[in-house]
């Protein structure tokens, strides 16, 4: 089940990013002609330049936030393994970057050029996966076995089915 899990990229892994994103998309999904991705890649890598020579990323996001090629969801974000991100994104946040540090290239993704500050990221530790393998593995059990009580159970409604009484404290007795 470890293993599984693994594969499947169910991992509890987590992450505070600051990010800028250059979008090579349009608001409905299309990509922007050759000439409009080459301007946004050329301004992304001006901004890099300044991250990585010290400029704070929180001035560079305010300072980027309104410019033609920039998403609106830029700035502090949460990341989280068990979403769905680009492979290419997500190696750089949780295996890659150094914590506080800017990411010194480009990460290109579907939508774009990130600029990357990974400032915290906690891992899920072997240990803590295996503990939610075993839970994942009996669950399975238990969903089989009432899946298989089921198959054999034989329910029946009896002349008592639609009355049931039941007694109150006070002594009364109320029949449904």
């Amino acid at each position: 089940e470890v293993e599984e899990m693994k594969a499947n990229g169910d991992l509890l892994d987590e992450a505070e990013v600051t990010h800028i994103l250059f979008m090579t998309k349009d608001e409905q999904g299309n990509d922007l002609p050759e000439d409009k991705k080459e301007q946004a890649y050329k301004e992304a890598q001006e901004v890099l330049e300044k991250a990585v020579a010290g400029v704070e990323m929180e001035e560079l996001v305010d300072e980027y936030r309104s410019q033609v090629y920039v998403s609106q969801e830029i700035g502090k974000d949460h990341f989280s393994r068990s979403e769905n991100y680009d492979e290419a994104l997500e190696n750089v946040i949780f295996e890659e970057a150094k914590i506080g540090t800017i990411y010194p290239s480009l990460v290109e993704t579907s939508l774009g050029y990130e600029i990357i500050r990974v400032d915290e990221c906690t891992k899920e530790t072997e240990e803590e996966l295996k503990v939610r393998a075993i839970k994942r593995v009996k669950e399975k059990y238990a969903q089989n076995e009432l899946e298989e009580m089921a198959n054999f159970a034989d329910i029946e409604k009896t002349e008592f089915y639609n009355t049931i009484s039941v007694n109150l404290t006070n002594g009364a007795e109320e029949t449904k």
